[in-house]
């Protein structure tokens, strides 16, 4: 009975094998190549079974207790041991990512967004499932993705479909013209997003998903708007700003403010101004602080070459005297570089400060550590030329700010200007500030002006930057200037959730396997190596049987 106990284990163990091999490849457990050996093991696994315990009986009746009881013991603890693995296995939510774009884990600003998500937002991933092969994997990625973003929210709900089979749900999400490629559609409220799929933008960017999600969130659009009347660039000029701020669910538009009736509109969320080459006249100026002083949002980025008049200013006279913001008559230059080139003002969070005795500034590199904008910071910014921007050792009552970057040690802020501009020289006298040369700040000023339904009082804010060419259509694209100004806005708005560093857009084409291909790779992964290292663990079990 023993030697057929083992000729059945034998048989099942290899129907079973047999079959789930053919499953691998088949990818169809009721095809008849799968069902014959699975059946067939099934059923000698019955009769292993079947044995086993009537030999289990026997031992009972002869009183052999102990041995049958450990057996069972150890058969049960083996099988507990199993079943915790595969608990593991199935259900954790860790792995690592070993591709070169890393595209699994989540960026800081992506995980940040889902915690703080406080409505419910539904996203319908739109597929046809009669699509090529490409639809399917394009499909199934995006599922996975969306997995791993409901991990860190449960205001978010997924559903697939097929828009051929629900026509009604298309028509109620109001999808006109999907693409075959498939289609991502994220709901909250009224506020819809679809990101659609195409040969060129074939699968899901993480940046794209988290521009919709930013958008269908918000409750308001903010409105940005632009100062002009003194020769700023136009924003025609500053598409690729434009284009960008619009994914991320901004308004912007240009206005003037008139001399005879000076007022910032009331719907503005930050007032830009944005490279003025000429000083603003005084009712401007006037405009402008009446429109802090009710808890108004200002984001200022300065010309660099604009020549100082020597006529009385007012626009930086009043930032400096009303909010202690000191904007110096310089431009800062390194010794590095010579100034019959392009200056650069490179602010790093690695490099630059070592050896600085400023041990009552927390910095990381160039940046600020403990300001919300530029907290974690890891990005470089490189500037083709800046103005020092510092804040005064007084600052006004009711003023608090902190500098947000700060330029290298080799650096210094020229002051002689008239010699830098008709000579092209400059050298570091006594007068001139030594780096590291504060570029950027942020302010806030208590205005007392109670916010609506709520105990607390609405602050003003500013963050004034020493330069503003880093907004162009090319330094934009700068992945550093573009998460800088992206927290300055998000900062100025309140919206704090949205700071971070943004998913970075990494272009590396997926690696295409043929049917057969990922066939193979799903054996050797599946079974292929387990079945190889039982193969080796009978022959050597064999191989000592036979010799000892």
């Amino acid at each position: 009975m023993k030697n057929v106990r083992l000729v059945f284990g034998i048989l099942a163990l290899a129907g079973l094998a047999l079959g789930l091999n053919v499953l691998v490849f088949k990818r169809d457990p009721f095809v008849f190549s799968v069902m014959l050996p699975l059946c067939f093991g099934f059923l000698c696994a019955c009769a292993w079974i079947a044995i086993g315990v009537s030999r289990m009986v026997e031992s009972i009746e002869r009183g052999k207790t102990v041995s049958t009881v450990s057996a069972v013991v150890a058969s049960l603890a083996f099988l507990g041991i199993c079943l915790v693995l595969y608990a593991f296995v199935r259900h954790a939510g860790y792995s690592w990512d070993l591709t070169r774009e890393g595209r699994t884990p989540l960026s800081e600003q992506t995980v940040q967004l889902l915690r703080g998500l406080d409505k419910e937002v539904a996203v319908f991933g739109v597929f046809l499932k009669a699509g090529d092969r490409d639809v399917q994997i394009r499909s199934e990625k995006a599922r996975r993705f969306l997995e791993r973003c409901q991990q860190h929210t449960a205001n978010l709900t997924v559903e697939f479909f097929d828009p051929e089979r629900n026509v009604l749900k298309v028509e109620s999400l109001e999808l006109g013209n999907l693409s075959p490629q498939g289609a991502l559609v994220l709901k909250c409220g009224t506020r819809r997003k679809v990101i659609n799929f195409s040969d060129v933008n074939d699968r899901l960017e993480e940046g794209a998903f988290t521009q919709a999600l930013i958008y269908v969130a918000r409750d308001s659009v903010p409105k940005l708007y632009f100062l002009t009347g003194h020769d700023e660039p136009p924003l025609p000029a500053l598409s690729e700003l434009t284009a960008r701020l619009g994914e991320e669910a901004y308004v912007l538009e240009e206005f003037a403010i008139n001399v005879l009736d000076p007022q910032i509109p009331s719907d503005c969320n930050v007032l830009v101004i944005n490279g003025p080459k000429g000083d603003l006249q005084l009712p401007e100026v006037k405009a402008i602080q009446e429109y802090l002083q009710r808890g108004g949002r200002m984001l200022v980025l300065l010309e660099p070459w604009r020549i100082i008049s020597t006529g009385v200013e007012h626009f930086l006279p009043m930032l400096r005297q009303n909010y202690g913001i000191d904007v110096g008559t310089d431009i800062i230059l390194s010794r590095a570089k010579s100034t019959q080139e392009m200056v650069l003002v490179v602010f790093t969070p690695n490099l630059g400060l070592i050896g600085v005795d400023a041990p009552d500034i927390p910095r990381r590199g160039s940046y600020n550590e403990e300001h919300l904008i530029t907290r974690g910071f890891d990005q470089n910014m490189v500037f083709s030329l800046s103005r020092s921007v510092n804040l005064t050792p007084e600052k006004p009552e009711g003023v608090a700010g902190d500098v947000l970057l700060y330029s290298l040690p080799g650096t210094w802020a020229e002051t002689d200007l008239n010699r830098l501009f008709d000579e092209r020289k400059a050298n570091p006298d006594e007068e001139d500030p030594k780096g590291p040369v504060g570029v950027a700040v942020a302010v806030t000023a208590n205005t007392g002006v109670q916010v609506a339904d709520s105990d607390r009082t609405r602050d003003a804010r500013i963050v004034v930057v020493g330069d503003q060419d880093f907004v162009s259509n090319d330094k934009i694209r700068v992945v550093g200037h573009w998460n800088f100004l992206l927290n300055s806005l998000a900062w100025l708005t309140e919206t704090e959730e949205l700071v971070g560093v943004r998913p970075a857009r990494q272009d590396d084409p997926p690696l295409q396997l043929t049917a057969n291909q990922d066939r193979a790779i799903a054996w050797i992964t599946i079974l292929g190596a387990f079945q190889a290292i039982v193969v080796i663990g009978i022959v050597i079990f064999a191989l000592r049987r036979k010799y000892q």
